[in-house]
């Protein structure tokens, strides 16, 4: 049987949380990426690991292309082997009202799409990463 192994990128808070809580929860072992949720990433490592999975809070900022390659080593590195699954959740925010929102204010795209251009030349081994995106807006 093939060992499960989860990135959620942006796992510390909000939706990529979730994701990677419901993930140890069936069975993936998880690398939680962070890029300024250390305690967030850090506490959900910590409950993964209660689960008896084995969790890891990595830190990268997914704009920098050789911090997001070294993202995936280090987790490669701490599953001792490939990653299987890829949710990537990571966003980054500026908070505007959704009258003042403009195409140039939706920087929560730039992760991901850093991202995905990244994960492209990887092997997910007969699985394909999910992406989110997503921006706060006041009313």
């Amino acid at each position: 049987m093939q060992q499960k192994r989860a990135l959620v990128t942006g796992g510390g808070a909000r939706l990529g949380r979730a994701m990677a809580l419901y993930l140890g929860e069936r069975g993936f072992d998880v690398a939680v990426h962070y890029s300024t949720s250390r305690e967030g990433a850090e506490g959900v490592a910590k409950d993964i690991r209660a689960m008896g999975q084995t969790a890891a809070a990595i830190r990268a900022d997914l704009l920098n292309d050789d911090e997001t390659e070294a993202l995936y080593e280090a987790a490669t590195e701490a599953f001792g082997g490939p990653i299987t699954c890829l949710v990537n959740s990571a966003s980054i925010f500026e908070y505007d009202t959704i009258q003042s929102a403009t195409r140039e204010s939706w920087t929560g795209t730039s992760g991901p799409i850093c991202e995905r251009r990244l994960s492209s030349r990887r092997q997910w081994h007969g699985r394909s990463p999910t992406h989110f995106a997503t921006q706060m807006t006041n009313r």
